[in-house]
């Protein structure tokens, strides 16, 4: 018989024989961490379930009004460390306002994040290999369009 380690959490386990690639053992939690990986795995590759999720988020924001706000009032202690914690989030990204000199963005694989007044948290990241082909003569001339 095989044994395989949950990648949930970590312990061995033998797989039912009915299910080939099993990788989670039969604990309840591990089993919800593997419903919530998949899941999280469709939306991320699925673009209409993104824009269904989306939809759905607007329509309850539309039908629950002022929600968020009471919220705060209520959670208080909540709110001020969630401000403090973006707060710290927030200087943590002083580095894309560095200004760049030619030179400054070698050829390589990096990790492309929106960065948006309005979108602050990494909820989109992408891979992307940048090849340098020739510096800008004047770096100015890439902001000033």
């Amino acid at each position: 018989m095989t044994i395989r380690r949950c990648k949930a959490c970590g312990n061995s386990f033998t797989p039912w024989p009915q299910a080939k690639n099993q990788q989670f053992c039969s604990n309840p939690a591990c089993q919800n961490e593997r419903r919530r990986r998949k899941q999280a795995k469709r939306r991320q590759e699925s673009q209409a379930m993104r824009e269904s999720d989306a939809q759905y988020l607007k329509d309850w924001a539309a039908k629950n009004p002022g929600y968020w706000q009471k919220y705060r009032a209520e959670h208080a202690t909540y709110a001020e460390r969630n401000r403090a914690q973006q707060q710290t989030r927030n200087q943590a990204r002083i580095a894309k306002d560095a200004p760049l000199s030619p030179n400054a963005l070698p050829s390589g694989i990096y990790q492309l994040i929106p960065a948006t007044a309005e979108m602050i948290a990494k909820d989109t990241v992408w891979l992307v290999e940048i090849t340098v082909l020739q510096g800008p003569s004047n770096i100015e001339a890439l902001y000033c369009k």
